[in-house]
């Protein structure tokens, strides 16, 4: 899924993105964590929760070996570029023009715009499989439609409907980096 990218740190929306909402989507979450750690291109986690609340997920990622290099939970609300930037230091990150946020939460996309990061936002991931699988197929539409708006107005520089789909978007990103454009 991850060919080796110019990007040294990623950064991801806890809730939003690594707390899957079906079994499909936590076996992509960890296929993703699996290569990038056997890169060796560091990755952590952002959460707008105290930390206590996401202890249950953080010890499910350690039991399969994945070991975030940073983590930041509940500091200064976001839009606020805070976290972002407690994150960069945590994972001791060389330059915020190497560091990817993937969020499916446009409050954190705008964060991490503030904070000078390339962000890609998810348009679906949130949504819960069960109640997305509900709705008609005029209503998934929309609702993706406004996912899709709300985080191009919060500044993401691509949107995908889900992690699966990222392979697309990190190769256009890597084409603009190597064009010299800044985050």
């Amino acid at each position: 899924m991850v060919s080796p990218l110019p990007f040294r740190l990623w950064l991801f929306d806890l809730q939003g993105v690594l707390q899957a909402t079906s079994e499909k989507d936590a076996q992509i979450s960890r296929h993703l964590l699996q290569q990038l750690q056997q890169q060796g291109i560091a990755w952590g986690w952002l959460s707008d929760q105290p930390g206590v609340q996401s202890l249950a997920l953080l010890e499910t990622l350690a039991q399969n070996g994945l070991q975030p290099r940073a983590g930041v939970a509940g500091t200064v609300a976001w839009p606020a570029p805070h976290s972002c930037w407690q994150a960069l230091q945590q994972a001791q990150a060389e330059s915020c023009r190497q560091t990817l946020v993937i969020s499916a939460t446009p409050l954190l996309s705008q964060s991490a715009r503030a904070a000078g990061l390339w962000c890609i936002g998810l348009a679906r991931h949130a949504q819960a499989d069960r109640h997305w699988l509900s709705l008609d197929k005029q209503r998934q539409h929309d609702r993706r439609s406004q996912a899709t708006l709300a985080h191009y107005a919060a500044g993401c520089h691509s949107v995908v409907e889900q992690l699966a789909d990222l392979p697309g978007s990190l190769h256009d990103l890597a084409q603009r980096l190597q064009r010299g454009e800044q985050p």
